[in-house]
């Protein structure tokens, strides 16, 4: 089992995930799609935007899914 991370801007309410550290016996961190990282990471600096990096608990605890603007997944 391992944990997500995801890089946010609240401002545009997107997301990207950033990496995944797996767990086990041995600690590993592996990044999925780092293309589509690398074009968050572009777009949020052309854009002046401020990222913030969040775990999943993140989203659980602080986003309620029945009132607030969803974060959309950055394609």
């Amino acid at each position: 089992m391992g944990q997500y991370a995801y890089l946010i801007n609240k401002e545009k309410r997107i997301c990207c995930e950033s990496h995944k550290i797996s767990g086990g016996g041995e600690s590993l961190t592996r990044i999925e799609d780092g293309e589509t990282l690398g074009r968050f990471l572009e777009y949020c600096r052309e854009n002046q935007l401020q990222i913030e990096c969040v775990s999943e608990h993140w989203f659980e605890q602080n986003v309620d899914f029945e009132t607030d603007e969803p974060y959309t997944d950055f394609v």
